[in-house]
């Protein structure tokens, strides 16, 4: 007898998988919407990014934050014989005394000040968060809310403080804290013993007065030279003689014609403006 073919298994198998579903396909379709599905799948998909996103943003600034980039640098000079004073972006006040330079840099979490020559007085805007710093060479003065004087010259650094409280520092030295009324001259890498400031005969300056108490002419005439363009020599027999009073800062010249009047002294000048004070 011949043989038939078998019916394909396969076939079958499929046939009877696919129809065994058909019931079921409307609940599972209100069950579980296809629509809902999707989105559920967008909506996982967002959060992985945004959260990645977060995570990136948050990373770059923590590492800004860190850095401390400078968002704002500003350059303040002043002639030989200038003095002026700014209102800084922070709200603190610089005065700068004769032939000053100084640069302020705003940075994302501190203030700093470099005194690169001369004389500056600076009132501080009181920030917590945001503390001023300031260098002087290799001083370092750190304060929050203070008004103080620092002056930079060839072979020193001098701090002075009106209001509030500095703490000066400098190489491996410990800081020295300093109150009102108080000041240390910084030379040589060292911080010397503490001493009294008179902020009305130190900051004259800002004034427009040059006062001496009794200073030696060797001391007064190295003030004299700050405010002046030409030179002044001083005989040297005349450098302990002594001179008081309160001067123009710019007006030198009429200090000079009044040094014979006081002391045994003789002023002379030359073509070029250069002053010599010598001894009568």
């Amino acid at each position: 007898m011949p043989m038939l073919p078998e019916p394909s298994r396969s076939h079958d198998s499929t046939s009877l998988q696919d129809g065994s579903l058909d019931p079921f396909k409307d609940a599972l379709r209100a069950r579980y919407p296809l629509d809902a599905v999707v989105r559920r799948a967008a909506r996982r998909r967002t959060i992985r990014r945004v959260t990645g996103s977060t995570m990136l943003s948050a990373a770059a600034v923590a590492a800004v934050w860190f850095a401390d980039p400078p968002y704002r640098v500003d350059t303040l000079q002043t002639a030989v014989g200038e003095h002026r004073d700014w209102l800084l972006a922070d709200g603190s006040r610089l005065a700068l005394n004769t032939g000053s330079s100084v640069r302020a840099e705003w940075h994302i979490r501190s203030r700093r000040v470099q005194i690169d020559r001369g004389e500056a007085s600076i009132e501080v805007a009181h920030s917590l968060f945001r503390p001023l710093v300031t260098y002087a060479g290799d001083v370092v003065i750190h304060d929050v809310g203070t008004t103080f004087a620092v002056r930079r010259d060839a072979a020193s650094v001098q701090v002075g403080v009106v209001s509030g409280s500095v703490a000066v520092a400098t190489g491996a030295q410990a800081p020295v804290d300093l109150k009102p009324d108080q000041a240390v001259t910084v030379a040589a890498g060292h911080i010397g013993a503490r001493q009294s400031f008179d902020p009305n005969q130190a900051l004259g300056w800002r004034d427009g007065r040059l006062a001496f108490d009794g200073t030696p002419l060797s001391v007064a005439v190295a003030e004299m030279r700050r405010y002046r363009q030409a030179p002044i020599e001083l005989d040297p027999r005349a450098a302990n003689l002594r001179v008081s009073g309160q001067f123009n800062t710019a007006n030198i010249d009429a200090l000079l014609d009044m040094l014979p009047h006081v002391l045994p002294l003789k002023v002379k000048r030359d073509v070029s403006g250069a002053a010599m004070i010598a001894h009568r």
